[in-house]
């Protein structure tokens, strides 16, 4: 069974011109149905000139087909996570008056959480500061991370 979507979590330069991105890519590939999440993707930073960029295609593929398009295209852009959405025996629910097609969501693969840790957002300790506002600090592989996802959809759970 063919995914119906799929989405990218990719480490690309932090100073990539992603309306430049988007325009060439909408253009030039039109049937892969592009929807672009802001970049850098929500909950993450930049770090040592790297961000993480989300995407979601209509089209399905794999790191080893991504990354070889990259090496063609002369892009230093490397795959961090890919995770597909198959449809559920379509089940139609209603969510705020809107029919959705229940999906099942597959990671097929993923880099693992030491690759995108260090580009994610301060997490709250749990303790307030004497200003009365949480105490923050960087995540760390023992702490529970969800990933951006779009509307309506799982998280990706780290």
């Amino acid at each position: 069974m063919n995914p119906a979507v799929t989405d990218y979590f990719l480490n690309v330069p932090a100073g990539l011109n992603i309306d430049v991105v988007k325009a060439a890519m909408d253009e030039k590939y039109p049937n892969l149905n592009v929807e672009w999440a802001p970049f850098p993707m929500p909950g993450t930073h930049a770090v040592a000139g790297r961000a993480v960029l989300y995407l979601r295609m209509r089209k399905h593929f794999t790191k080893a087909q991504l990354e070889a398009l990259f090496t063609a295209k002369g892009v230093n852009w490397t795959v961090i996570g890919i995770r597909s959405a198959y449809p559920i025996n379509p089940v139609t629910i209603t969510v705020n008056g809107v029919d959705t097609i229940e999906m099942r969501y597959v990671v097929t693969y993923f880099a693992g959480k030491a690759q995108i840790l260090p580009a994610i957002n301060d997490v709250p300790t749990g303790q307030l500061d004497a200003n009365n506002r949480p105490v923050m600090r960087a995540p760390t592989l023992t702490d529970v991370i969800n990933l951006c996802h779009y509307f309506g959809t799982d998280t990706v759970t780290l």
